[in-house]
């Protein structure tokens, strides 16, 4: 990782991450925010599962393989929940939630795979389709998280943290569910969420737990300084009343 062909992935993704957003920001018509919010979330699916397609067609061959049958995977999770929220009615306490939880769920697992994929790992050069379409995929569903915040889906406040904690627990639920078929069918475990092993050998504490619960302190960090710059003082997240706060979330 970090080699030349990596080093320029990540400028060039960045740079037209960033680029398409300023476009993006220029969009007011409601259906056509909508619109791009679909496509991200269509063009991010079909990428992860483009490689049966791929593999076929080099090898007459193709074998559907795990994270494209079940949501192992954190990515997997917010990439099904991206076409969930995409097409889902853009109203409601829903809405809100999912969004919210996706928005910077997506953000931390799209720059993370930006910048450690395991991928290249096996592939430093980028040669094979998976490095490539697994770059894409993350990429996309980062463009995806933050068009959420840009095409002012998601409102960025402390109440955040709510949500973002409520999903954090529904991804470990689900892994808790995906290590259960595992085991009841007989199948070596694979330990998406790293909830019983470090994501990083050697480091046992960087583990699911560790890693979603520093993701949570940075949501609430960068809340809470968004609306120290943002809002008025009487307007801020500590001088609500707890029903103030919660009819937010």
């Amino acid at each position: 990782m970090f080699g030349p062909a990596h080093l320029t992935y990540i400028i060039a993704s960045l740079l037209v991450t960033a680029g398409a957003l300023v476009g993006f920001h220029y969009i007011k018509n409601q259906k056509w925010k909508d619109f791009v919010l679909k496509a991200c979330a269509l063009t991010c699916f079909l990428l992860h599962i483009s490689i049966m397609w791929v593999d076929f067609f080099v090898s007459g061959e193709a074998v559907a393989r795990d994270n494209i049958l079940i949501p192992i995977y954190f990515c997997n999770i917010l990439m099904y929940l991206f076409m969930v929220v995409a097409f889902m009615r853009k109203s409601g306490r829903a809405f809100r939630a999912l969004s919210t939880f996706l928005a910077y769920g997506a953000f931390f697992g799209g720059m993370i795979a930006l910048f450690y994929s395991v991928y290249l790992v096996n592939d430093p050069e980028i040669t094979t389709y998976e490095t490539v379409k697994s770059l894409l995929s993350h990429s996309i569903l980062l463009l995806g998280c933050l068009y959420l915040f840009v095409g002012e889906y998601v409102k960025i406040r402390v109440s955040n943290v709510v949500p973002f904690l409520g999903g954090l627990a529904a991804c470990f639920a689900l892994g808790g569910l995906v290590l259960l078929l595992y085991t009841v069918f007989g199948l070596p475990h694979v330990d998406g969420l790293f909830m019983y092993s470090p994501a990083i050998e050697g480091v046992p504490i960087l583990n699911g737990y560790f890693i979603g619960g520093g993701m949570l302190v940075l949501v609430f960090a960068f809340t809470v300084i968004f609306e120290q710059f943002s809002k008025k003082k009487g307007e801020r997240w500590y001088n609500k009343s707890f029903k103030e706060f919660l009819a937010e979330i």
